[in-house]
């Protein structure tokens, strides 16, 4: 509910308040043309962004924005991964998995994924964690995806989505093929010839599709 508002900057907005409380203290944002720098955590897609300032005893106001300019703010106990979650769950029509949504705002998609062991029942997938310290435009973490390799088809190459391993055996054999794929040069692995601005190979870990 829409029950408090706050001046950021010389405009007033409307919060959600999801806590049921109304003892808070919010941040004097009002003549702060810096308040954006003044967020206790800050993450960025590179187009919308969230601002978390954190209230004490647990609360924290979020301030969601597109394009750089405030949408929606709320006020919630959550961290920011479940707040990210929410904006997912309200707003992805189910093309973009949760894991690979956070990769692209900066953060561990590892994290909200279960690692799988030997034994578990499938299906399974594989991350990806490339390997690019400091490097611009680097390519993002995410699932290994099937790619067609039917030559009758009208696109070779086309990718068919996240691959899905019916069993841990299955997903393994694909690991030890990345890490062991021979390349053009003698004794050097296919994922061991580098890129611009790669420095090492990817990191990859097999985990459960029931998250």
């Amino acid at each position: 509910m829409a029950n408090l508002t706050i001046n950021i900057n010389g405009i007033e907005h409307p919060i959600y308040n999801n806590t049921g409380s109304t003892e808070i203290a919010l941040p004097d944002l009002a003549e702060d043309d810096c308040w954006r720098e003044h967020a206790t955590e800050f993450v960025d897609n590179d187009i919308d962004s969230c601002y978390r300032y954190d209230l004490g005893n647990g609360n924290s106001l979020y301030i969601d924005c597109e394009q750089g300019a405030p949408s929606c703010l709320s006020i919630d106990t959550d961290s920011m991964i479940e707040h990210l979650r929410d904006w997912w769950s309200n707003t992805n029509d189910g093309m973009v998995e949760f894991a690979e949504w956070l990769a692209g705002w900066g953060l561990d998609g590892l994290a909200v994924l279960t690692k799988a062991n030997e034994g578990d029942e499938g299906p399974f997938r594989v991350w990806h964690e490339p390997h690019y310290p400091g490097t611009c435009n680097a390519p993002q973490p995410g699932f290994a995806h099937k790619y067609s390799t039917d030559d009758e088809v009208v696109n070779p190459d086309q990718d068919e989505g996240i691959w899905e391993f019916a069993t841990y055996e299955q997903a393994a054999a694909y690991v030890h093929e990345y890490y062991n794929e021979p390349s053009t040069y003698d004794g050097i692995p296919q994922c061991n010839v580098l890129s611009h601005g790669q420095a090492g190979a990817d990191r990859l870990t097999i985990v459960r599709t029931d998250d």
